[in-house]
């Protein structure tokens, strides 16, 4: 089981940096994507959902603001929060990857049956 896994993880990876993304940068994609009725998630709901570090977190979303995958604005009554939502170019980026996404996933469930 930790082969298929290892294996997994590895596969996904490869997928990924094909598409100029890790797995963590694509994880960040696909938690803000997924929130039903909300355009953006705060850094904080983001930090949790995830369970990353905060710094890894930080740097995470200023590659992929700097990459134009994400857009990220300060609240307008608390300055110290931050909302971070998808722009066209990563919504466009995340719905190209999804079905190879779910190949892969389809394949591997398959595979140990």
């Amino acid at each position: 089981m930790m082969r298929r896994a290892s294996l997994l993880i590895r596969r996904l990876e490869s997928y990924f940096a094909q598409h100029g993304l890790s797995q963590l940068r694509f994880l960040f994609l696909i938690v803000i994507d997924r929130e039903p009725e909300r355009d953006t998630l705060t850094v904080g709901e983001i930090t949790a959902r995830l369970d990353v570090a905060g710094p890894i977190v930080a740097r995470t979303l200023r590659a992929l603001e700097t990459e134009g995958l994400l857009v990220v604005t300060r609240d307008d009554l608390d300055a110290r929060t931050k909302h971070v939502g998808l722009t066209d170019r990563g919504s466009a980026l995340l719905a190209q990857l999804l079905p190879g996404y779910f190949a892969i996933i389809a394949e591997e469930m398959e595979a140990t049956e």
